[in-house]
């Protein structure tokens, strides 16, 4: 059903969460989980030099957790790739959805960026292209919601 699923990976409790549905929807349909990490970078940040340095640090960051991400995952049979880039993060999941030929793009709750109010219909719609796939919303886990 899903050979490709792009999941939109942050880190975050609710992007965890994304991640072991993507696992277990990868498990169930034989699929390959491409993960996408990405680093916000208005030009305004990259002119001046200790916004360059605030972004060098996030990427770091943010490649330390992808790695981690695709390690988990191929650890327990998955197959799985991961890449960072840099955006807008509604713009950059969209193209690396088609990129990939992705079938799912999947992404955590909390993500309330462009492609949320996009997905929800509260954005423009010229801003952003039609998904090219299914998108999926991963609620957070009855764990994160008793807490």
């Amino acid at each position: 059903m899903y050979r490709r699923i792009l999941l939109a990976f942050d880190g975050s409790p609710d992007g965890r969460d994304a991640l072991v549905h993507a696992q277990n929807v990868a498990a169930a349909c034989g699929s390959t989980v491409h993960l996408v990490a990405v680093v916000d970078s208005p030009k305004q940040m990259l002119a001046l030099e200790e916004g360059a340095s605030s972004l060098a640090n996030k990427a770091v960051e943010t490649r330390a957790l992808l790695e981690e991400a695709v390690r988990q995952l191929t650890g327990t049979g998955c197959a799985a790739a991961g890449k960072l880039n840099y955006g807008r993060p509604a713009e950059q999941i969209m193209l690396a959805a088609v990129e990939i030929g992705a079938d799912l793009i999947i992404v955590g709750r909390r993500y309330q960026g462009a492609l949320a109010r996009y997905l929800n219909g509260q954005a423009d719609e010229s801003m952003l292209p039609q998904p090219p796939c299914s998108v999926l919303i991963v609620a957070k886990s009855e764990r994160a919601q008793a807490a």
